[in-house]
């Protein structure tokens, strides 16, 4: 999708959207840092002490789905010029905040899988 393309969805003319925006790659990093801080904010909300896992997990889960239904276009243009890594270091203060970041997580990335125990699956 070409910046003209953007300006002309958006409604504005190329040389507005590039006093804003150096370049197609700052357009969608910051679009990538607003798309981030409602998932930041849901993972940041601490659950009720008592709350199910499920229940603890609902407003996290349909964060998400709203975030990636506002932002598909956003999802693939980040996939295709920023990069896997780029969206991973963006989102990285919303897993920071997330329940249980403190945790050895496993890197998927990496390859590496999450460690199981104790739970009904591990």
């Amino acid at each position: 999708m070409s910046l003209d393309s953007i300006a002309q969805t958006a409604g504005v003319t190329r040389r507005t959207l590039y006093g804003h925006f150096s370049s197609r790659q700052a357009l969608v990093a910051e679009l990538t840092r607003e798309a981030g801080r409602p998932l930041q904010q849901a993972f940041g909300a601490a659950p009720a002490a008592d709350a199910e896992p499920i229940e603890a997990m609902t407003p996290v889960v349909l964060t998400a789905w709203a975030v990636g239904d506002q932002y598909r276009m956003l999802i693939s243009l980040g996939r295709r010029h920023l990069g896997a890594e780029a969206i991973h270091a963006t989102l990285a203060p919303a897993r920071e905040e997330a329940p249980g970041a403190g945790s050895t997580a496993a890197d998927p990335r990496r390859g590496e899988r999450r460690a199981h125990g104790g739970g009904p699956h591990g």
